[in-house]
């Protein structure tokens, strides 16, 4: 068996674990091998010290398991704050539904402001609030615990961040939009009763936790957590607030950390993650920074486009040289061009909509990324109430003005409203019937890793993927200038092994 040659970054970190001190940060590239040279690394820890290992997710723990050295714990960050949990307040039933148990139980600001509108409008109170609502509850309170947050005007800006869309609209069937005093009203009694469940979170009376209190409770009740003399932690940039407290807590007073993250893959802000994680846990720390800039995944001329944003990108030495090509629109739509293995990449996920369609009359098989956006959008165009089609764009367009408009006064960002309108929009174009839209979204989404079909996607789902040849729809990327818009078009090129296509054209 041919023995491993590791590059001279990767030494440095084995060399670093062994004689180094204080903490370290690698900062790798997309297809660096952080994972592996992890592993490697930690056979260089010396010998009678206690480790753990923190894995992103189930899967990749417990691949870890097996190839972690002997003496190492590889766990989520999930299972090591449930294990700090029962150890400190007892054995606790996981139920995953506990928060929307939570909201039928209490008396919640959101029922009384409903109630007040019902009763101008004249009409018979609701029993109980409906699905959407408990739905975007929920989903607050989560953010709010990765988030750690507390504060309404916390709360506030997580309703915009993340794309919260109950506060937004009419609680109540049937009416599109409410005076403006009535929908502030609402909003802040949607605040409110946020912070309401998140006291009743901190409260395991009942038992019970859920998956997020996993992460939570440890670091919210101050509980007392299992520490280690090397705690070793893969893709930095994807913690969210609360993940990253915890990892600091569970490294002993004189332990060391080392962090492996791409500060230039964090595109997850959408979701809670710290979007400056990386570099905020260097300043924390104040730790010894390590490259890993070697791309194993892609040819020499991907990785050359690659260096246009990330300059520190190297190919490896063993690389080919591979093909970066530009096509037309027509081209990745004719039947020459995509293929089923392929990956059609874009920005947003409006585009993708109409290029899938096109593809599944052609008879190609083809499938968009993304079945919690497929289920967004559904419960989105029932929630509209609209009874056509027409009425359902037109409830569209004056959703998309209206929230534009309100988040641009708050100088907050509209991607996501404008996306989600074109998404729709795109979806209701020659389609008869409302119900006709609820089907092609049901049939569009899934979240397949298929080669056997065309696979679109957008960024964000794409990433911890790749193919030999990706179509990278180059006109919905960079269209404004921030950190975050590099980071996204970072992350598609190097999507690609062998043939990046740069698709030009409206679509």
């Amino acid at each position: 068996m041919t023995e491993k040659k590791w590059s001279k970054y990767q030494k440095a970190i084995f060399e670093n674990v062994a004689t180094g001190t204080g903490h370290t940060v690698v900062k790798a590239v997309a297809g660096s091998g952080k994972t592996s040279s992890i592993v490697e690394a930690m056979k260089y820890i010396p010998g009678g010290l206690s480790t753990l290992f923190v894995a992103f997710n189930k899967g990749i723990a417990e691949e870890l398991k097996k190839r972690a050295p002997r003496g190492v714990e590889v766990s989520t960050l999930h299972s090591y704050g449930l294990k700090t949990i029962t150890r400190t307040l007892g054995r606790l039933r996981i139920d995953d539904r506990r928060s929307y148990t939570l909201i039928r139980e209490m008396s919640l600001e959101v029922s009384s402001v409903i109630a007040k509108i019902e009763k101008s409008l004249k009409r018979e109170p609701s029993v109980g609030l409906n699905y959407d609502l408990q739905r975007d509850l929920v989903k607050a309170v989560s953010l709010a615990k990765g988030s750690l947050f507390i504060e309404e005007s916390q709360i506030d800006e997580i309703i915009d961040s993340f794309d919260i869309e109950s506060p937004k609209r009419s609680p109540v069937e049937g009416v599109t939009l409410l005076p403006e005093a009535m929908q502030t009203e609402f909003r802040q009694a949607f605040t409110k009763d946020v912070i309401s469940i998140l006291m009743r979170c901190a409260d395991t009376s009942d038992g019970t936790i859920d998956f997020d209190d996993m992460i939570w409770l440890p670091v919210a009740l101050d509980l007392r957590q299992a520490k280690f003399d090397r705690v070793f932690v893969d893709e930095t940039q994807d913690l969210n607030p609360s993940q990253i407290e915890m990892t600091m807590r569970a490294v002993k007073a004189n332990g060391r950390i080392c962090a492996v993250g791409d500060p230039r893959q964090a595109i997850y802000g959408f979701r809670g993650a710290d979007s400056a994680a990386v570099d905020n846990i260097v300043k924390r720390l104040e730790a010894t920074v390590l490259p890993l800039s070697v791309c194993y995944r892609c040819c020499k001329k991907i990785v050359v486009k690659a260096k246009e944003v990330v300059p520190e990108i190297e190919f490896s030495p063993d690389a080919e040289d591979g093909l970066v090509l530009e096509a037309d629109i027509s081209e990745l739509k004719s039947r020459s061009g995509a293929q089923p293995g392929d990956f059609v990449l874009s920005r947003t996920n409006a585009p993708l909509i109409s290029l899938c369609m096109h593809f599944l009359k052609e008879g190609r098989p083809a499938t968009i990324q993304g079945r919690d956006i497929g289920a967004s959008l559904a419960a989105f165009v029932r929630k509209s109430a609209a009874n056509t089609v027409s009425a359902l764009c037109n409830y569209v367009e004056e959703w998309r003005d209206v929230e534009s408009k309100r988040l641009a006064e708050k100088r907050r960002d509209t991607q996501a409203v404008e996306d989600r309108a074109d998404c729709i929009l795109a979806l209701a174009d020659g389609a008869r019937t409302v119900a006709d839209v609820i089907s092609r979204i049901e049939s569009l989404f899934e979240d397949k890793n298929d080669t056997n079909r065309i696979v679109l996607s957008s960024t964000h789902k794409a990433k911890g993927m790749e193919r030999e040849r990706v179509w990278m729809l180059a006109d919905t990327y960079r269209r404004r200038p921030s950190d975050e818009e590099t980071c996204l078009y970072y992350v598609a090129v190097t999507r690609a092994q062998k043939i990046l296509i740069l698709v030009y054209g409206k679509q």
